[in-house]
């Protein structure tokens, strides 16, 4: 999957909300069909949660 081009695509998007408070989306694009991307894809969604996780434990301690 590292191989094939395009890669997927990964786009970070912050919009405040109001002061203090900024909603954060993820857009992960250019899976392709298969088992092997089925679990990438599996695999990612987790990996995100973890990420933002932590994100959030970053900022608000």
């Amino acid at each position: 999957m590292n191989n094939v081009r395009p890669l997927t695509n990964v786009t970070v998007l912050f919009n405040e909300l109001e002061p203090g408070k900024t909603k954060v989306t993820l857009l992960h694009t250019g899976w392709r069909q298969g088992e092997d991307w089925d679990m990438a894809r599996q695999y990612f969604i987790s990996a995100w949660s973890g990420a933002f996780r932590q994100l959030e434990s970053m900022i608000n301690g």
